[in-house]
């Protein structure tokens, strides 16, 4: 007996040990967190766009080679209190959207450029900066 998986044609043996090599595959395969895809898709936007080029985030492995703006570590411990009335989140869209919104104290003769994201890109990197780092508890 033979199957047919789109172009491939295997016998009933070979068939039935792709079934089960897929099945183990599968099983053994960890569920990621939800959020786990948005947090590296982040991480991966704030090296693309350019953040690294002046910002560390040394908590999470992240170091600039010539860091002249703030280390963003542990950014969710003090982003609520950047911006009274915006919350943690609010301000750190705002800081990538606007940046001239608010300066940090101490960096105030560098001008943070204004960088082409979009929402969702917008959203990757707050869920980065924000989430705690690798092996914190919450």
């Amino acid at each position: 007996m033979t199957y047919t998986f789109g172009s491939l044609v295997l016998s009933g043996a070979a068939a039935v040990g792709l079934t089960i090599a897929t099945l183990v595959a599968l099983r053994n395969t960890a569920p990621t967190a939800p959020g786990a895809a948005v947090h590296e898709q982040g991480r991966t936007l704030f090296q693309q766009k350019g953040c690294i080029g002046c910002h560390s985030v040394t908590d999470k492995g992240l170091v600039s080679r010539t860091p002249m703006a703030p280390d963003l570590s542990a950014l969710g411990q003090r982003a609520a209190a950047r911006r009274p009335g915006l919350a943690a989140d609010a301000y750190v869209k705002e800081s990538v959207r606007q940046p001239q919104a608010y300066i940090v104290p101490g960096f105030t003769e560098i001008e943070m450029p204004t960088l082409p994201v979009s929402d969702a890109e917008v959203e990757a990197i707050a869920a980065f900066l924000l989430a705690p780092p690798p092996g914190a508890t919450r």
